[in-house]
């Protein structure tokens, strides 16, 4: 595997995760889980880190586009498997 694969697998899914969970606006809840605390984790340490650093990763790494190709195609198979299970739950 080269340096630009192994660099979209972790630094540009670390950030790209923590960009997603700035979005969620996700915060202590008195009820947290150690791995709820491990994600609040991961978007405090990428929440201090530039644009101009997770634009770069993705910019200047043919396969950072194919990371997020995958990321999108997985968030939609699991809401596709949750509707189906949800309808069946319904009937």
């Amino acid at each position: 595997m080269t340096h630009d694969q192994l660099t979209s697998k972790s630094q540009f899914i670390t950030h790209l995760i923590g960009k997603l969970l700035n979005g969620l606006e996700l915060e202590t809840t008195g009820i947290d889980t150690k791995s709820y605390e491990l994600l609040l984790q991961i978007k405090r340490i990428v929440g201090n880190d530039s644009d101009d650093l997770f634009t770069g990763l993705y910019c200047y790494n043919k396969f950072s586009a194919l990371q997020l190709k995958r990321l999108t195609t997985i968030v939609d198979q699991v809401n596709e498997n949750l509707l189906a299970q949800n309808k069946k739950m319904k009937l």
